[in-house]
């Protein structure tokens, strides 16, 4: 009995066996291929594409790309660019850069090192040519910590004279700011907002905003030289100091020094803005 049970044992073992081997060569014809696509490499050097009127402005895996002409190429090498904008003869070209340091940070009172993330706005002549950085996200303090901040979204307004972008701080707000870029001057159009992509209308006197402040994403408009703004100026020490002026009468200013700092002391890898709904890979502009 126990002979025969043997038996029949191994017999079940070699059909399972040859089950398993016949399965293996006859899925593939029966089931459709599951290979995954490679990835496509990296454009170089100039790419052909359709001719369109104007340049337009891409990001592609990272790096800011520039179609003129009926072909496009690279502006950019890192894999850290995004939020490109372009001047509006398509002349010079805006976009952020994301860049990290090694830094230190005080978290429970005990100073530590920490990854310090943050990001520049940077322009350049949009044919290739050398870069300057506009609006730096890293200051370093005289003790040695760092205040870092996000400045993304650049826009130009349509005379070229001043660039809009978004201010992010390590609290979580994301002010909308105006750049002189003649005499690079920054004024503060908002205090303590959630705002995000800004645009400019064709006669440059006002700026469309997404506003998360509610929750849900809504249109606000901002005056760009409405007597309510919030303009912001160098003090002595060199901080900066935040003031709502209605008129020729001033209020409410404080210094946004040491709020910056003990924030930037408070948070290990500083300074990470919110997510929006638009993918980066997919932000394009023209002129």
């Amino acid at each position: 009995m126990r002979l025969r049970d043997l038996i029949f044992g191994a017999l079940a073992v070699l059909l399972l066996v040859g089950y398993i081997v016949v399965g293996q060569r006859v899925s593939p014809l029966l089931l459709p291929g599951t290979a995954v696509t490679p990835t496509p490499p990296r454009p170089t050097g100039q790419v052909s594409a359709p001719t369109v009127s104007g340049t337009i402005a891409f990001v592609l895996r990272g790096d800011v790309f520039v179609l003129v002409g009926g072909k496009y190429a690279s502006r950019t090498e890192e894999g850290r660019s995004e939020t490109p904008a372009l001047s509006a003869d398509g002349a010079t070209l805006y976009f952020t850069r994301i860049e990290e340091i090694d830094g230190k940070s005080a978290v429970d009172g005990q100073v530590v090192n920490a990854r310090l993330g943050f990001s520049n706005i940077l322009r350049k002549p949009s044919r290739g040519g050398a870069e300057e950085v506009l609006l730096n996200g890293l200051v370093k303090s005289a003790n040695g910590f760092h205040q870092v901040k996000w400045y993304v979204s650049p826009a130009v307004s349509p005379d070229g004279k001043r660039l809009a972008a978004i201010e992010a701080d390590p609290d979580g707000s994301a002010d909308l700011i105006l750049l002189d870029l003649a005499t690079k001057k920054v004024t503060i159009l908002s205090n303590g907002a959630d705002w995000a992509d800004p645009a400019w209308s064709p006669d440059g006197k006002t700026i469309v905003v997404t506003a998360y402040d509610s929750g849900a994403p809504e249109l606000r408009s901002s005056r760009t030289a409405s007597p309510t703004a919030r303009r912001s100026r160098r003090t002595a020490s060199g901080s900066r100091t935040r003031c709502a002026t209605t008129g020729r009468t001033t209020s409410t200013c404080s210094s946004s020094r040491r709020r910056a700092t003990l924030r930037s002391r408070a948070t290990a890898r500083a300074g990470t803005p919110r997510s929006r709904p638009t993918p980066r890979s997919s932000r394009s502009c023209g002129a």
